[in-house]
């Protein structure tokens, strides 16, 4: 058998601070674009500025990234302002708001018409998810609003995955306890398979939390009960919450 080629291994893409990807963004139209620079700087006399835009038919889509620049800078006029003319509420602007535990932004996006249940994206559950996720400091007050506002739980997206699982996942154990309340027995989200991936020492009283308030088989195999999860994530091999737990290195779920 002939050698096998050998392979250049490829380079780690370089991370982008804040800064670049906002001048990489940064809008064509160069009014748009000192108006996005005056609501990041928190400037509520652009309030003017942005009446005008829209006057003169900028669309509200074009207007978008002065919204993520006010949502940023905390100043709820200015959120006001554009949202008021129509000006459409994006995930990164609700991801901002969610990382500065901003509410009274939230619920001005709420006001105008944001599905708070909509998925992030195929495949990520709705923002519930990125409050109780990896990344963000997960805050008791900010999960009380979601919850407050609607948010389910329990809902997933494309994949079997719902902000529940994450919960499971990522956040202390009083928040996955506000979720089961809210949302009663959770039908959704391999909730014992994401339990085995718990990193954290009580990663066993979730487990049994989970057994006592929910319906989900010890002997279930992931995603098996939820044909697109199941046909996209099969070539890794799926198995038992067992099977995780033991890949995972948690004796505490075995």
């Amino acid at each position: 058998m002939a050698d096998l080629p050998e392979l250049t291994p490829i380079a780690e893409w370089p991370t982008l601070t804040a800064a670049e990807v906002r001048r990489m963004t940064r809008p064509t139209n160069p009014y748009v674009a000192e108006a996005e620079a005056r609501c990041l700087a928190g400037d509520d006399l652009i309030i003017a500025t942005l009446k005008n835009l829209v006057e003169e038919r900028t669309s509200a889509q074009t207007l978008q990234p002065c919204l993520s620049a006010a949502v940023t800078s905390g100043s709820e006029p200015l959120v006001h302002r554009l949202l008021s003319p129509g000006v459409p509420v994006d995930i990164e602007s609700v991801r901002i708001a969610i990382t500065l535990k901003a509410l009274k932004i939230l619920s001005l996006f709420v006001r105008y018409g944001w599905d708070i249940d909509k998925e992030v994206e195929w495949c990520h559950p709705s923002p519930l998810s990125l409050a109780v996720g990896p990344d963000v400091d997960i805050d008791e007050e900010t999960i009380s609003w979601f919850l407050a506002n609607g948010a389910d739980p329990d809902k997933s997206c494309g994949m079997d995955v719902t902000p529940l699982s994450l919960a499971v996942q990522y956040a202390p154990l009083l928040i996955v306890l506000m979720l089961l309340e809210s949302s009663g027995p959770a039908r959704m989200g391999q909730l014992l398979h994401h339990a085995a991936w718990r990193t954290s020492h009580d990663c066993g009283e979730v487990g049994r939390l989970i057994l006592e308030r929910c319906d989900f088989g010890v002997n279930g195999i992931m995603y098996k009960n939820h044909a697109l999860s199941f046909e996209t994530r099969k070539i890794v091999g799926q198995g038992t919450p067992l099977h995780e737990a033991a890949r995972a290195g948690r004796p505490e779920m075995v």
